[in-house]
């Protein structure tokens, strides 16, 4: 999304102007600040890598037959929560425990959050969470770092949780500068992330939600402008053309909307231009592969009825879950149907491709531990007694998992079974190789 406002502000602006202006998301934004004014070593954890090592913590604390993936995932969404809501009632651990169904003891979820906290750090790593937590207290620190800033615009305002809403004000707070906010409650789909619609309210304290203008604008958001500092001079424009869909999918969306009494009246307009449309259809299927194979059979025939009219190209299949595709593939396989499923895997999402780059992670980033408990994690020759011990250790010792692996292959103080220490040896002489070669390899200067 960045790039591609880049791009469409270089055609409107030009390059000098764009290159001034300080695009990004918002954690993107934040881990620029913190690299470079507060830790230029730290590195970030994506979900997935934090989720491993969840999983591998939790491990060592409850029994064998535990579900641990799914308590391991429930503690992660826990984790998130006290850290969008810090400084707040919702972040109390006591009252998160209660509210996540973890099947552990408050006790073992503590060691475990604890656990969690510590390899993070002695790894000089940060998750998403803590970007916007750690940014937020580097400008209250050091408010010089965005006085210079003179506008703000913040875009898909209705997908920003507390934390976020709470970093935003802070940097208009510290460069006493305008703000614009662009985002449409209705679209709110992240609140499993908590992101909270509520924020239009805190950005628009003691205004009512009544239009100021009535003047169709082509944008099918709601646009706020913010004066500074507390926000008092909120002004709020509804943009009610909807240029997208046609008229039928729009009554059809505002019927079941307009049920959510506590959202502010307003109403979306289509373009004259568009046709209604065809109405839409609503079936209530009892599982996954009935849909399937009913959506399958509603486009054969759709296809077949037109007479050449329509092109299998013209229907779309959208997907709420991504793994649901297989079943979709299935269906229209057996329908004879052609279709190809967007967007194209990426080759280095696939996980053949990200098991074997852990090894070349881990060989420039030691630190990283994720990339460790991968390798583990697909391969059978080190028990699972050494690698619990392994990251035990490496709290006890404050230091990282890479540095227990090498002590444990080479040296005489940790006892372990001489299977697991002989690979541990080919695991550390290989990481050494990778590096030695890739630090060998020149520089291209095409």
């Amino acid at each position: 999304p960045a790039q591609e406002l880049r791009v469409r502000l270089y055609s409107l602006i030009g390059p000098e102007l764009t290159d001034r202006l300080k695009l990004g998301t918002i954690h993107r934004t934040c881990l620029r600040y913190i690299k470079n004014h507060l830790n230029p070593g730290v590195s970030l954890w994506d979900d997935v890598m934090c989720q491993q090592n969840i999983e591998h913590i939790t491990k060592c604390h409850v029994s064998k037959k535990a579900p641990f993936w799914s308590i391991a995932l429930n503690i992660q969404d826990a984790i998130a929560r006290m850290k969008v809501y810090k400084g707040t009632r919702k972040s109390q651990p006591e009252l998160v425990y209660q509210s996540s169904r973890l099947g552990i003891d408050y006790h073992t979820f503590q060691r475990i959050i604890s656990d969690t906290q510590k390899t993070m750090k002695h790894s000089n790593a940060l998750d998403f969470d803590d970007l916007v937590n750690e940014f937020r207290g580097l400008i209250e620190l050091k408010p010089s770092l965005v006085s210079r800033t003179r506008h703000i615009l913040v875009d898909e305002f209705q997908d920003t949780n507390m934390a976020q809403y709470k970093l935003i004000h802070s940097i208009a707070r510290a460069s006493n500068s305008g703000i614009t906010v662009v985002g449409d409650p209705d679209q709110a789909i992240f609140g499993w992330r908590f992101a909270d619609t509520a924020n239009f309210q805190h950005m628009c304290v003691g205004q009512s939600f009544t239009p100021i203008s009535t003047r169709v604008i082509q944008c099918p958001f709601y646009r706020w402008f913010l004066g500074p500092v507390d926000f008092p001079r909120t002004r709020v424009l509804n943009l009610e053309t909807n240029y997208r869909s046609t008229p039928s999918i729009l009554n059809f969306a505002h019927a079941i909307i307009a049920q959510d009494h506590s959202r502010p009246t307003r109403s979306l307009y289509t373009l004259k231009a568009h046709p209604v449309g065809p109405l839409p259809n609503l079936q209530k299927q009892p599982n996954l592969e009935e849909e399937a194979n009913s959506i399958a059979s509603y486009i054969h025939d759709l296809y077949q009825r037109s007479d050449g009219a329509l092109k299998y190209g013209d229907f779309a299949i959208l997907l709420r879950y991504n793994i649901w595709k297989f079943v979709f593939a299935e269906s229209l396989k057996r329908k004879g149907i052609p279709f190809q499923i967007l967007p194209k895997s990426s080759f280095y999402a696939k996980n053949s491709v990200l098991d074997t780059l852990a090894y070349v992670f881990l060989a420039f980033s030691p630190q990283a531990t994720p990339w460790l408990l991968r390798i583990f994690d697909n391969t059978d020759t080190i028990d699972s007694e050494t690698i619990k011990n392994i990251q035990r250790y490496a709290l006890i010792k404050e230091t990282t998992a890479m540095t227990i692996v090498r002590q444990m292959a080479y040296g005489t103080v940790y006892k372990i079974n001489p299977k697991s220490q002989e690979q541990l040896q080919c695991l550390v002489e290989l990481l050494d190789y990778i590096k030695e070669e890739g630090q060998s390899v020149p520089e291209s200067h095409s």
